[in-house]
C-alpha cells in the first residue's frame, strides 16, 4: 500500500531514520546526552541504515532483529506544512514485553515511551514496570489522539505505575480529558507530577503541583512540515528537565527546537543549524 501511495505521488520519497522515539533521541544525543533505542528491525537493507543513521549521531541501537521487514513511515507533507503519515508496523509489530529485561537499564538515567508502543500489548507497562525497579524516571509522549481513544484504559493504568512527566498535544489532551491549554495541562497533572500541552504556534502549557504556566514560542509564518516538531519539542523540554532547569526554561528550550523543526523538511534538525541552537540553549542556562 506505501508503494502504492509513493507511486502515485510521482516523486522519489526522502529516506531517513525516523519514528517518535527515534527522533527524540536524536535530538538529546545532539545536545550531549548518551541515547539509546530499544526496538526490532528486519535483517535487511533498511534496518542496516536505520542503525546506522542512528549510531552516526551517537544512539546505540539495543535492537532485536527478526525476519519481517524494517517498519516504514510514510510521511505526507501538504504545501502548508502539514502532514499525515501512513505506517507498516511489520518488525516493530513483533516486540514483545517478554524481550525487555532489566539489563537494558543499566546506566540508564531515564526513560521515554512514545505513545505508538500501546499497540504492542503489554510493552509500555512493563518498561515502566522495569524502569521503577531500577530508579529510572519516565516520560510518556501520547503520539496520536488515535493512540488515546484506543488505549485510555492501558494508559491511566501505565500513568498509575509512576510516569513522572507526560507530553500531549491539544488534541491528545482533549482525548484524555476532554479539555485543552491550561485546563487540560492540570486535569492531565492529575494522574502525573509533570505534564505539558502543546499549542503549535500557540506555545504550550506546563502543569504540576506549583501550578500550571504557558511557555511562548517563536512563530514560523510559513512552516515547511510539521513532521517532527512535537518530538524536537520534546528532545529540547527533556534537555532542560534532565539538567535540573526551571520548567519554563524547560518549556522555551523545547520551543525552540520545535519550531526549528518546522523549517526543514522531516524530522531532522541538519548538523549546520545545531552550533547555532547549542549557543541559543548555553545562552538561555547562564544566570
Amino acid at each position: 500500500a506505501l508503494n502504492e501511495i509513493i507511486a502515485k505521488s510521482g516523486k522519489a520519497p526522502t529516506i531517513v531514520a525516523g519514528g517518535s522515539a527515534s527522533n527524540v533521541l536524536r535530538g538529546l544525543s545532539s545536545l550531549g546526552h548518551r541515547s539509546t533505542i530499544w526496538g526490532k528491525i528486519g535483517r535487511d537493507e533498511m534496518g542496516l541504515r536505520y542503525l546506522g543513521a542512528m549510531q552516526e549521531v551517537g544512539v546505540n541501537g539495543l535492537l532485536v532483529e527478526t525476519e519481517l521487514p524494517t517498519s516504514l513511515v510514510l510521511s505526507l507533507v501538504s504545501p502548508t506544512g502539514e502532514r499525515t503519515m501512513r505506517t507498516m508496523m511489520a518488525a516493530s509489530s513483533e516486540l514483545r514485553c517478554d524481550e525487555l529485561t532489566l539489563d537494558a537499564f543499566d546506566e540508564i538515567d531515564h526513560l521515554h515511551i512514545e505513545g505508538y508502543a500501546f499497540y504492542l500489548p503489554g510493552v509500555p507497562l512493563r518498561a515502566v514496570q522495569l524502569a521503577k525497579e531500577m530508579g529510572v524516571s519516565v516520560s510518556l509522549d501520547l503520539g496520536s489522539f488515535e493512540v488515546v481513544r484506543l488505549f485510555k484504559s492501558e494508559i491511566v493504568k501505565v500513568l498509575g505505575l509512576g510516569v513522572d512527566l507526560l507530553f500531549a498535544n491539544e488534541l491528545e489532551a482533549t482525548a484524555m480529558v476532554g479539555s485543552d491549554e491550561a485546563v487540560g495541562a492540570a486535569l492531565l497533572a492529575e494522574f502525573v507530577p509533570l505534564a505539558v500541552v502543546t499549542m503549535g504556534k500557540l506555545g504550550c502549557y506546563i502543569a504540576s503541583d506549583e501550578g500550571t504556566l504557558h511557555c511562548a514560542t517563536d512563530v514560523v509564518d510559513l512552516p515547511l512540515d510539521t513532521t517532527g516538531a512535537g518530538d524536537l519539542f520534546a528532545a529540547g523540554f527533556l534537555h532542560g528537565y534532565l539538567l535540573g532547569l526551571p520548567l519554563a526554561s524547560c518549556g522555551h528550550l523545547g520551543a525552540l527546537l520545535g519550531a526549528t523543526a518546522v523549517t526543514v523538511l522531516g524530522a531532522i534538525i541538519p548538523p549546520a543549524l545545531w552550533p547555532s541552537l547549542r549557543d541559543s540553549i548555553a545562552y538561555h542556562r547562564q544566570p
